[in-house]
C-alpha cells in the first residue's frame, strides 16, 4: 500500500513505569487499504481498545509510527498540531459505549461534527437525515 490508508508501524503502548509498567501494546504493525474493514478480536486485556484509541488520536502512544493517508500523523510523537480537527476530520471513531448527546436527536448527533468543521447547519443535517441525494 503507497501512501493510502493506515499504515502502523512498530507501535507501542505502556502504562505506567518501573516494575508496575504494562506494555498495552508491543510493536504492533498493520496496513488497512482504503474502504478495507478489519475486525480486532481477542481476550480482554489483549489490547484491542487501546489500538483503537491510539489510532482514534484519543491516547497517546509510547512508540512508533502511523501514517493515514500520505501524512505522517505520529512519529515518537505527535506530528499533528490540532488532534481535534484530526480526529473531526479524518477519523471516524464510535465508541463502544453511546457517547451521544443525551438532550440532541440522533440527527442532531450525527450532524454536529461536519457543523463544527465548517458545514452549515441546512447541509449537515441534509447528509446526516439518512436521504439519498436528489430525493
Amino acid at each position: 500500500m503507497q501512501g493510502k490508508g493506515i499504515r502502523i508501524e512498530n507501535l507501542k503502548k505502556r502504562y505506567g513505569t518501573g516494575n508496575t509498567a504494562v506494555d498495552a501494546l508491543k510493536e504492533i504493525n498493520m496496513e488497512v487499504a482504503p474502504g478495507e474493514v478489519v475486525g480486532l478480536i481477542g481476550p480482554s486485556g489483549s489490547g484491542k481498545s487501546t489500538l483503537l484509541k491510539c489510532l482514534g488520536a484519543v491516547i497517546d502512544p509510547t512508540g512508533g509510527r502511523m501514517i493515514l493517508g500520505d501524512k505522517v500523523i505520529y512519529d515518537n510523537s505527535w506530528m499533528v498540531r490540532d488532534l481535534r480537527a484530526l480526529r473531526r476530520d479524518k477519523i471516524g471513531f464510535v465508541f463502544q459505549a453511546p457517547y451521544l448527546i443525551p438532550f440532541l436527536d440522533v440527527i442532531d448527533n450525527v450532524a454536529l461534527l461536519p457543523m463544527l468543521a465548517g458545514i452549515s447547519n441546512k447541509e449537515a443535517r441534509k447528509k446526516s437525515d439518512g436521504t439519498p441525494r436528489g430525493a
